[in-house]
């Protein structure tokens, strides 16, 4: 477990968000820890945890994110046995009660259904917990962490996440700098990650010339301290090779004023599918796919059914089943649709188009959400809320 002695970082911003927090976890109130995808929230949700009252107790992480819509009431309350088909003799206790004493870490919670936004309000409320099929309900004294990578806020605009809920867990609310923030603490993370695979400390600079120090500062990082760790571990596979270390470590060639926000329109390639686009394809392939029935189509793309109305209604989808397209459809562009890439998941449908969008324009964030139709923004929101793997669409020289 991670403790805030173990957070390397001197940017203000950063060390004001620890100090907050620090103070934030001697209380028992709730917390909410915002920021990119990458940027260490459970690692900061871990450390306000050991520096609490409630330390000698456990952290009980939920990726909110893993949970099949169908299974969350069991796994975050428990059951009892005979509760339903297959439910263990003796039942079995949820997240919540395992956590008693100590901590509940709720990551990603914007990917919690409406349905078990109220459940969760009615637990932290009552301070009991039910179980499924149980009688009586259970005492519980446990404090609530929760995270997400997205604003609530706009969650809440979009229907998609309740606000009284949002008002319980928002007592205290930490906001984590992205690491394109925080570029003075690049080669400190650096530094730090490379140290705990060497035996020699004085190998450190052998590993990171100046020359790289100032490139990876230079750098984006839409993946954050995650794709720095990942950047790290790769750069001492090649070491010290005649191989272009810094190419091989999956740095690609971007502008160097990337700390620049150029949002200058530029006309899309006539091949290229905007992002709206692999958005209303995937979801009519769903429609057509379930002759129709919108609450079979949500589960198939994996979304809530309030989630589906409001995209239908933004993408302009008719919500009749005979709007529906034909099996195996094509973008206005002529691009196979998602049933020919076997996407069924709107997150993996966007994750594709994105990807490809970054790939075509050789890892150059501005030009591919130009051609995407969309802001860069909220391409760095995007990248960052559906984990894309960046690194892998990069390419392996520089230009």
């Amino acid at each position: 477990d991670y403790t805030f002695n173990d957070l390397v970082g001197e940017d203000p911003g950063f060390r004001r968000c620890v100090e907050d927090l620090k103070i934030a976890s001697i209380s028992d109130r709730s917390i909410l820890i915002t920021g990119e995808s990458g940027t260490g929230k459970e690692v900061l949700a871990q450390a306000a945890h050991k520096h609490s009252k409630r330390s000698g107790a456990p952290i009980i992480p939920i990726n909110c994110a893993a949970i099949p819509e169908q299974l969350f009431e069991s796994e975050l309350f428990g059951y009892v046995g005979g509760a339903f088909s297959g439910a263990r003799k003796g039942g079995s206790p949820g997240k919540f009660e395992l956590a008693e004493g100590g901590t509940v870490f709720l990551d990603q919670i914007e990917s919690m259904p409406l349905e078990m936004q109220a459940k969760l309000l009615r637990v932290i409320e009552e301070k009991r917990v039910w179980r499924i099929g149980g009688k009586k309900p259970k005492p519980l004294d446990v404090r609530l962490i929760a995270a997400s990578n997205r604003e609530l806020e706009e969650i809440i605009r979009e229907g998609d996440f309740r606000t009284d809920l949002y008002y319980r867990i928002n007592v205290v609310s930490v906001k984590i700098p992205p690491l394109r923030e925080r570029r003075g603490d690049i080669p400190l993370l650096a530094k730090h990650m490379i140290k705990k695979y060497i035996h020699s400390p004085e190998d450190i600079d052998a590993y990171l010339p100046p020359t790289l120090l100032e490139e990876i500062q230079s750098y984006e990082w839409p993946g954050n301290v995650r794709e720095l760790s990942n950047w790290a571990e790769r750069l001492l596979i090649f070491e010290r090779s005649t191989i272009d270390v810094s190419s091989q470590a999956g740095l690609s060639s971007q502008e160097t004023d990337a700390t620049k926000v150029d949002e200058t329109p530029r006309q899309a390639s006539p091949e290229v599918m905007k992002l709206s686009e692999a958005q209303a394809l995937c979801i009519r392939e769903a429609i057509s796919r379930n002759k129709g029935n919108l609450s079979r189509a949500a589960a198939d793309l994996e979304i809530d059914r309030s989630t589906l109305y409001r995209k239908m209604s933004k993408l302009k989808i008719p919500k009749s089943k005979a709007a529906a397209v034909e099996a195996n459809p094509t973008s206005p562009h002529g691009i196979p649709g998602s049933h020919a890439l076997g996407i069924r998941k709107l997150r993996e449908a966007e994750s594709v188009c994105i990807m490809n969008a970054l790939s075509r324009n050789n890892g150059n964030l501005k030009r591919a959400a130009a051609d995407l139709g969309i802001a860069r923004d909220t391409l760095y929101r995007k990248i960052s809320n559906l984990d894309i793997p960046v690194e892998k669409v990069r390419p392996e020289s520089l230009d």
